[in-house]
């Protein structure tokens, strides 16, 4: 399990590089500010609900909190697929916490902000998404805010759903 350090979430006061936690779908890396994330768990027996949207796989205990479990996949426009390394990234959100499922966690690295690369952001997730485009490996990397995955509306709609 990855829990995020508080201390290293502090806004930089320039632009001295933050950090983000790197995860794959599919053949897209992608990156997410490691102070959004509160920890990184293995997957677990999710409990569906009925009349939710196709990517939301339940509600999860973890340590006596219910949370809710997106499949990122399937909100990108891929199709659903569990394999040996995924893990769920859980986070903060207005409605509570909820994970998101993901292909691998990658790695934890510095990030630097590279806003003239925006246009290079993957095409199959929505420009709201995205946060910025930063070059990792030699290659164009779209970090995204996870809790933008979802609006504000459908959030509440799991949640009382969930109640």
């Amino acid at each position: 399990m990855i829990e995020s350090n508080k201390k290293s979430q502090q806004p930089s006061a320039s632009n001295e590089p933050e950090l983000a936690l790197f995860f794959r779908l599919d053949s897209y890396v992608f990156g997410t500010p490691l102070g959004k994330v509160r920890e990184v768990i293995p997957v677990g027996a999710c409990t569906r609900l009925p009349n939710t949207v196709p990517c939301f796989l339940g509600m999860m205990n973890i340590r006596g909190e219910a949370v809710g479990i997106l499949d990122l996949r399937l909100r990108f426009g891929l199709p659903s697929q569990l394999g040996p390394k995924c893990l769920i990234i859980v986070f903060e959100t207005d409605a509570g916490p909820f994970g998101s499922l993901v292909d691998e966690v990658v790695e934890v690295a510095e990030i630097a902000v590279q806003s003239d690369q925006r246009s290079s952001y993957v095409p199959i997730i929505p420009e709201d998404y995205v946060l910025q485009v930063t070059v990792r490996d030699e290659k164009p990397t779209t970090i995204i805010d996870l809790r933008r995955v979802l609006s504000s509306e459908e959030l509440r709609a799991l949640r009382t759903n969930a109640a």
